[in-house]
């Protein structure tokens, strides 16, 4: 089976459900990319018979104009605002499909990028529920981010945060492994090479890199 037949075989309404919240209408499925939680309009279409959506408000130009609609691949296209390649290499990240590239190595290597993904994606997830605590710590301090003109839909979309006094990220990732924390950049080792909070008492924002916390 070819890379792409793999990827034409995801679930589109499960994927779709991961970043947009759907309502069941007949056999469609409606939502809004514009609005994640759900708006009127729910100009999103997903067709679960044919693992294909249709976004109705982009195609009438409300998005740059293009006419969006297809496979999960074009889902990712417009989701990301990125190119097919990296459409594509996300999905083989997310649902650990191995890319053509991987076909002539050797099994050793071929293992070892195994590994190298899974530890990647180990990372990733880390940043993403560090930011969520972050964004949890905010409580009453948005006024911070207000003045800089940030909305409350910028905020918690973009996982907007704050960090306390004291070692409060450490002790929610007690049974984190260590290398894996230290590979996020959000600690230090102390004089006895514990890991510390990087950050303390002051407003931190993730950095976004095609809908994952990179930093």
């Amino acid at each position: 089976m070819s890379l792409l037949d793999q990827i034409r075989q995801i679930d589109i309404l499960k994927h779709v459900s991961k970043y947009v919240n759907l309502h069941q209408e007949g056999q469609q499925w409606r939502g809004s990319m514009e609005n994640p939680n759900g708006d009127r309009s729910r100009s999103l279409v997903v067709y679960p018979e044919t693992n294909s959506f249709y976004d109705w408000r982009a195609a009438n130009g409300a998005a740059g104009g293009k006419d969006s609609g297809g496979s999960i691949i074009d889902f990712e296209i417009q989701r990301l605002a990125c190119d097919t390649r990296t459409a594509i290499e996300n999905l083989c990240d997310q649902y650990d499909i191995e890319p053509d590239e991987w076909k002539n190595l050797t099994s050793e290597d071929r293992e070892k990028a195994r590994n190298q993904r899974s530890e990647r994606k180990s990372v990733q997830e880390l940043m993403m529920q560090a930011f969520q605590f972050y964004h949890r710590q905010l409580g009453d301090r948005r006024q911070y981010y207000h003045q800089r003109g940030c909305s409350d839909q910028t905020i918690d979309k973009q996982l907007l945060g704050y960090a306390g006094s004291g070692n409060v990220l450490r002790s929610q990732f007690k049974d984190a492994s260590p290398d894996l924390l230290a590979q996020t950049g959000l600690f230090f080792k102390n004089d006895g090479g514990s890991l510390t909070d990087r950050y303390r008492n002051c407003f931190v924002m993730p950095y976004w890199n095609y809908g994952s916390v990179v930093f």
